[in-house]
């Protein structure tokens, strides 16, 4: 019986190919061997045990430290009101009071010379404020303007146009205001009671213009 060679450039169909032996013949896995200290596996081209530290080159075990990583310390939230203060409402606040001290005054007219004192001392609060406030700013012009007496009214054009500090602004114009509305009140209560509020404005306006 004859057998047919194959014509020459036909190859003859061959099986499906065997995809596992393939990827484990590629795979370094397939190479491995167990480690003589610990039998864990170690790849054909390692040296080191990954497991105990075994050298396989030295025949010694590489001393191994696990070492933690650092516990992040949790932040604790703070707890505290979802309100945010407003400065400005400190101004609203004190026109308040000077009003309500306003009215009290055609009830219980001795609170006039209550009144006095107060925007006096707040005014000066407020003036010196200012002036500190406008050398740390750097404007060391102007601070040394405001403390001249001759030429400190140039502190109004100050304050009003270039000082940048608004809450401060507020309150400078609102003592400045306050001043005026104890100048225009003192013509109701006689004239000593006018000399003391002129004195006392004098006093004021002296460290704040």
């Amino acid at each position: 019986m004859s057998t047919e060679e194959p014509k020459p450039g036909k190859k003859r169909a061959s099986g499906p190919p065997n995809v596992m032996a393939d990827l484990l013949s590629k795979s370094k896995v397939a190479d491995a061997t167990p480690c003589p200290n610990c039998k864990s596996y170690m790849t054909g081209e390692s040296v080191i045990c990954t497991h105990c530290g075994y050298n396989s080159q030295t025949g010694k075990n590489i001393n191994t430290r696990v070492i933690d990583a650092p516990k992040q310390k949790k932040v604790k939230a703070q707890r505290g009101s979802s309100f945010n203060f407003d400065p400005m409402l400190t101004v609203w606040a004190m026109a308040l009071f000077y009003g309500a001290m306003s009215v009290g005054i055609f009830l219980l007219p001795d609170l006039f010379i209550a009144l006095v004192l107060i925007v006096a001392v707040a005014g000066l609060i407020v003036g010196i404020t200012v002036l500190v406030t406008t050398f740390l700013d750097g404007d060391i012009f102007w601070g040394i303007v405001m403390l001249i007496p001759v030429i400190n009214i140039a502190s109004i054009y100050y304050v009003l146009v270039i000082y940048q500090r608004p809450v401060l602004r507020a309150h400078w114009i609102l003592a400045v205001g306050a001043n005026i509305l104890v100048a225009v009140l003192a013509t109701s209560y006689g004239p000593e009671v006018a000399e003391t509020a002129k004195a006392v404005s004098a006093v004021f306006f002296s460290h704040l213009a």
